[in-house]
């Protein structure tokens, strides 16, 4: 009685550890998704536009075809000029966003400050790809 008693206690700690690193390895952190912001941004900052379309979510590729986004965020660029400070504002959770499918996605909204403007708004969506978050869209206003 004694062993099964501890059999089943060290079972039931085997389940919830394996649940436990599953739901945690299977969702990245905050900061993860904000490091991929900002590597994600330093790629368009660096002007290697094609390279930060790709490094995007699936969502991203389908949803704006390359020349179109290069083209656009380009264009930002040249009238902002190079972001300078990045300050945090919000990250929060959302389900929906205009023109893509209904999903978990994190919504990270920074306040920054390029070489013409002193006060501007990045915001990215991101959600997760093969365990990594990944942009699925990325404006500065």
């Amino acid at each position: 009685m004694k062993h099964s008693i501890s059999t089943l206690v060290i079972g039931l700690c085997l389940i919830a550890t394996t649940t436990f690193a599953t739901t945690t390895l299977s969702q990245p952190s905050k900061d993860n998704a904000e490091a991929t912001v900002i590597a994600f941004a330093e790629l368009v900052n660096q002007n290697n536009l094609e390279a930060a379309y790709y490094s995007g979510s699936e969502y991203l590729q389908i949803s704006v075809p390359e020349g179109e986004w290069v083209d656009k965020v380009h264009r930002t660029f040249i009238l902002l000029g190079k972001i300078k400070t990045r300050t945090p504002i919000k990250t929060r959770p959302v389900t929906s966003f205009s023109g893509l499918p209904d999903d978990k996605y994190l919504l990270v909204h920074n306040q920054i400050e390029t070489e013409r403007k002193k006060k501007a708004n990045e915001v990215a969506l991101l959600r997760v790809e093969n365990g990594q978050w990944k942009v699925c869209d990325y404006s500065v206003r």
